[in-house]
């Protein structure tokens, strides 16, 4: 058999710390140099008496919803008290293109593997032999550490959610009558649950105990629905579909208590404040993103377009 041909790219020290200093504030005198090769590389990145690793993925191997939803994955390890190192915020390449470089940083420590399957793709390089292109992003585990990073001012989708803003639809979201929450159970079965929540003009807020079902079932599948509604007459109905995340946090969250504040006042308020204040001594703080959302006002007219349509015949 003939010999094969193989090359290699191992990026430069010079061009790691390039990536480490326009991607993340890490202070001055950057300098990096790499540690293994690879199909992944990795470099030792210093900064300001602080050392990191960045792990260098070929470009195409993750898409932004993959790398976001495996950040994500960690954060919430991290917050659970899984020994991970946390990554910083993502750098402004994260959102250069659906599946184009992604970056993130993270302190050294001991490695802790977590599995994902990807298919490569690979590309020319005019006419030389095809090799896989890298792009910069962190796969490294051990206690999270904060670290702050230039982030790149993005104008925030809200094309999905623009009902929010009906007079309605706030009148529901400060009600004080309890949300039903659809989640995807341990088993994969479907769970709706009566829920006590807080707006606060972003996302809604529930907090509960950190052994509670849903908890360990938002981390493993944190999409969900919600829904608030009012049968009048007229019945008045919002609907929302987003992203949960989950915060442990010592003692009780203050907006456990402001949403209580919306049924409970006075002697009874304060004597409930008491009795979860030596109750818990941590609580999982769930806070949900809403990525759509559908005022409906039966009285008014916003009707769901089916029914829209069998009123009105050939409406749109």
């Amino acid at each position: 058999m003939s010999p094969i041909e193989v090359a290699h790219s191992l990026p430069t020290g010079a061009a790691v710390a390039t990536v480490a200093a326009e991607g993340y504030d890490l202070g001055s005198a950057v300098r990096a140099w790499a540690i293994s090769r690879g199909l992944t590389d990795h470099s030792a990145v210093e900064a300001g008496g602080r050392r990191y690793v960045l792990r260098l993925y070929p470009t195409h191997w993750r898409t932004r919803a993959d790398v976001l939803f495996e950040l994500d994955f960690i954060r919430h390890a991290a917050a659970r008290g899984v020994p991970v190192a946390a990554p910083g915020v993502l750098s402004h390449s994260m959102a250069a293109t659906e599946d184009g470089p992604a970056s993130a940083i993270a302190p050294p420590a001991t490695r802790q593997p977590i599995r994902a399957t990807t298919t490569p793709e690979r590309v020319e390089y005019g006419d030389s032999a095809a090799r896989p292109k890298k792009s910069p992003f962190v796969w490294h585990s051990g206690r999270p550490t904060p670290l702050r990073c230039k982030e790149e001012k993005r104008m925030p989708d809200t094309t999905g959610v623009e009902d929010l803003q009906q007079p309605g639809a706030l009148e529901l979201l400060r009600s004080p009558d309890p949300a039903r929450l659809a989640y995807t159970g341990p088993d994969g079965y479907p769970r709706v649950i009566p829920i006590g929540f807080l707006w606060n003009g972003t996302a809604v807020v529930v907090c509960t105990a950190p052994t509670a079902p849903k908890v360990a079932a938002l981390a493993k599948q944190p999409h969900v629905a919600l829904t608030i509604d009012t049968m009048g007459p007229p019945a008045k109905e919002l609907l929302l579909r987003g992203t949960a995340s989950i915060e442990i946090v010592d003692g009780v969250p203050a907006e456990y208590l402001t949403a209580a504040a919306k049924s409970t006042q006075g002697d009874e308020l304060a004597a409930f404040e008491a009795a979860v204040r030596d109750l818990y001594k941590e609580m999982a703080r769930i806070t949900i993103t809403p990525s759509w959302a559908r005022f409906y006002d039966f009285g008014a007219g916003r009707l769901p377009t089916f029914l829209r349509r069998l009123v009105e015949p050939g409406s749109a």
